[in-house]
């Protein structure tokens, strides 16, 4: 009996294969999950804008990130 909810990570192959335009949800260090658009893939790793507004003042919306496969939760 969970008392929480889970989700399923996608494989590590598809969170390597993502591309300019799609989104993706990542889990941030402060326990949030925001979604993000990614502008830009260089040598693996990924730069993208914020697509909500996260509840932590540390960032905001339409902020640029920038992550690897490995903080992917969600792709869309």
């Amino acid at each position: 009996n969970k008392e929480h909810s889970s989700f399923e990570i996608p494989s590590r192959k598809d969170r390597e294969q993502l591309r300019p335009g799609d989104e993706v949800k990542l889990v941030f260090s402060f326990g949030e999950r925001c979604w993000v658009e990614i502008t830009k893939v260089n040598n693996g790793r990924y730069t993208g804008r914020l697509r909500n507004t996260p509840l932590s003042d540390e960032l905001k919306f339409g902020d640029e990130v920038t992550f690897g496969p490995e903080h992917v939760a969600t792709v869309i």
